[in-house]
């Protein structure tokens, strides 16, 4: 996967800070692999069109590890994700991405925060 992306790439996932470079990028999925374990990402759709790509994916996983962000400890819970990614490529390579994600609802699978009622 990194050899599509640009060393000098951007990936802006509200309600997160902006992650500004491949590094940067590279140490976000370790955490989350240290974070979460039995992770199926799925590409649902995936629409391209010259330098702009569009895809729809889920995302599931268990809560295993503790991660910094989350302010949770391991519930060993299954939770899911559905989201949408765009991407900007320049020469080939993803420079830009992006990632807006049912966060709200991922937190609270994760006790973060309470359920809407």
């Amino acid at each position: 996967m990194y050899e599509l992306c640009d060393i000098g790439l951007v990936h802006h996932r509200p309600p997160f800070p902006v992650i500004e470079s491949l590094d940067a990028e590279k140490q976000d999925i370790e955490s989350t692999f240290k974070t979460f374990s039995d992770i199926v990402f799925t590409i649902q759709e995936l629409v391209t069109e010259g330098s702009t790509a569009v895809m729809r994916w889920t995302w599931q996983a268990k809560h295993t590890g503790q991660e910094p962000d989350l302010y949770t400890t391991p519930t060993d819970s299954e939770v899911s994700m559905q989201g949408w990614r765009v991407f900007h490529l320049k020469n080939g390579k993803i420079i830009e991405e992006w990632e807006f994600a049912d966060y709200l609802d991922f937190f609270t699978q994760l006790g973060a925060i309470p359920p809407l009622e």
